[in-house]
């Protein structure tokens, strides 16, 4: 497995300098790289255009391994978004998050997936889904991440396990990763602080899931920025993890993801723990 990093770890940062920050994080060593959308100026433009960064990146020594993109159900967007990052150099595109309260919605997410997952197969890509906690609601006594699982073409849509979010579900990342088997080749790492309360956050959800969950939960105190910390400095048995996806054999990548830390130290440390492990 190779370490790398999502540059959404320091998207404050990226926000005030985008190509400068990416050169702070090349100065730590870290050799691969998943992007998120581009900032915005203050102008509402793109920050840089996907020809110029995917150049700027391969002139810095960073290897471009994924990105996450935003998706509609238009064949415009698809393609645009497609076009966009083989100017980026990304060879591996993400869903980043989507509601999954019903069937017919978790039936929408998979076609949606399947579509898109076909189209970045047509021009030598690959498509995947990335988790947070919402796709753990159950309906009709089966989780909506079982029903999307069996919805969606494993040939065209492979899985992005955040392992951080999955324990926040209450579930298991190892037991998880046994679960999704050759569709997981990706894995997502941050570290959950032991201060953290509640662990399981559908201690206090109530379904459905809107897209307001994550203000909410904030307002109740139940995610804090507070609860994301440096890998290896939480509670998450993050040697367990490795090893489980070691001995599977299916994960290529395993990228450090630090929400509301913009850290390049922080982001340094976590890559050096990482690489300890695999």
């Amino acid at each position: 497995m190779k370490v790398g990093a999502t540059i959404y770890s320091l998207m404050g940062m990226l926000r005030e300098d985008y190509f400068g920050t990416l050169e702070k994080l090349a100065a730590t060593g870290c050799k691969y790289i998943e992007y998120v959308t581009t900032p915005l100026d203050e102008n509402g433009v793109a920050m840089a255009s996907p020809g110029e960064i995917g150049r700027r990146v391969k002139e810095m020594g960073l290897t471009p391994i994924s990105s996450h993109v935003h998706l509609t159900a238009d064949p415009e967007v698809m393609k645009q978004v497609i076009q966009d990052n083989i100017q980026m150099g990304a060879p591996r595109l993400v869903l980043p998050f989507e509601l999954m309260n019903t069937a017919d919605q978790v039936k929408a997410v998979a076609d949606l997936c399947n579509e898109m997952g076909r189209r970045c197969k047509e021009n030598g890509l690959e498509f995947y889904y990335h988790n947070h906690f919402q796709e753990f609601v159950a309906i009709d006594g089966q989780l909506a991440l079982d029903l999307f699982l069996e919805e969606t073409d494993p040939a065209l849509v492979r899985f992005q396990l955040d392992t951080y979010w999955a324990k926040r579900a209450g579930h298991d990342p190892i037991q998880l990763l046994e679960h999704l088997g050759s569709r997981c080749t990706m894995i997502h790492q941050k570290d959950l602080a032991k201060q953290a309360d509640p662990v399981n956050l559908y201690e206090v959800i109530t379904p459905p899931v809107t897209d307001l969950v994550f203000k909410e939960l904030r307002a109740k105190g139940a995610i804090k920025n507070g609860d994301f910390v440096t890998v290896g400095r939480g509670i998450l048995d993050i040697k367990g993890i490795v090893d489980k996806a070691r001995e599977l054999g299916h994960a290529n990548y395993i990228i450090v993801e630090l929400d509301n830390i913009n850290d390049v130290e922080a982001v340094k440390e976590s890559i050096r723990c990482l690489e300890k492990l695999v």
